[in-house]
């Protein structure tokens, strides 16, 4: 067992092209929101105590008529609830 466990953070990327500022790092969209995925969790396996990511609130797609976090701008989902490249991230190699 590792002396420490690490975890990372909620995390989320933009998977469309409506952001809510200026972002440093990969495009907001969902080849840019996999970019990004792919890389976090490359960073948790390369640490001795990386445990696993977890991806905040991964179905909230956007939808006119509910409020949903950050319009749905960070979801795994498209408006259609297609899955988007990211999600196969989480399939492992």
């Amino acid at each position: 067992m590792p002396l420490f466990r690490i975890w990372t953070t909620p995390s989320s990327w933009p998977g469309g092209s409506s952001t809510p500022g200026p972002l440093t790092g990969p495009p907001p969209t969902p080849d840019g929101q996999r970019e990004f995925l792919r890389d976090v969790i490359a960073a948790v396996r390369s640490t001795t105590g990386g445990r696993g990511v977890f991806w905040w609130y991964p179905e909230a797609i956007p939808n006119r008529r509910l409020n949903v976090w950050m319009g749905g701008r960070m979801a795994l989902f498209d408006a259609e609830g297609n899955a988007l490249p990211a999600l196969d991230s989480f399939a492992g190699e």
